[in-house]
């Protein structure tokens, strides 16, 4: 990575290094934020949200990019989630909902459902704007083909003793 690169943190860094090598193992389909929490690091969205642009520009960073997408693995459950709850209500891939009856449905607070909008929009999933307290947004045109073959679906599993991870 050259020094402009925006991932060229030592974060970042750690990130991308501790993907690869969960990344090794066929059936370990590790997000960055599951590796920011194996490693210890503070939840920050915007690293994620950069780090999953990087991801979609470099899929060949490693196979398991290439092959599951960026947004498998840049994505929260969260994320997915609110993918899931939106393209719900989204006729003709374009849609309308307050920030509070998102976040109602989800069991989350609205400026969790507008950072996971600013996450998705930063994964070309879409676009939004606030009107008031409700946000108008439209999805992809293209939103399969982004997505990839997992969609907005997650599998996360938990061992004892062992760092989260998805599977596909």
């Amino acid at each position: 990575m050259s020094a402009a690169d925006p991932i060229a943190s030592p974060a970042g860094e750690r990130i991308l290094a501790h993907l690869r090598a969960e990344w090794d193992d066929a059936i370990r389909l590790t997000t960055v934020a599951q590796a920011q929490a194996a490693l210890g690091l503070p939840h920050d969205a915007a690293l994620r949200r950069t780090l999953g642009r990087h991801l979609l520009a470099h899929s060949e960073i490693h196979p398991t990019v290439a092959c599951w997408g960026a947004p498998a693995l840049a994505l929260t459950e969260d994320d997915k989630l609110l993918g899931r709850y939106l393209t719900g209500r989204a006729p003709d891939s374009a849609g309308r909902c307050s920030l509070a009856e998102a976040a109602a449905a989800l069991d989350r607070r609205p400026d969790e459902v507008g950072e996971g909008l600013s996450t998705l929009a930063a994964l070309d999933l879409l676009t939004w704007e606030r009107e008031g307290e409700a946000v108008r947004f439209r999805l992809a045109a293209d939103l399969p083909a982004r997505l990839g073959p997992l969609g907005w679906m997650f599998h996360t599993v938990e061992v004892e003793g062992e760092s989260t991870f998805n599977v596909p």
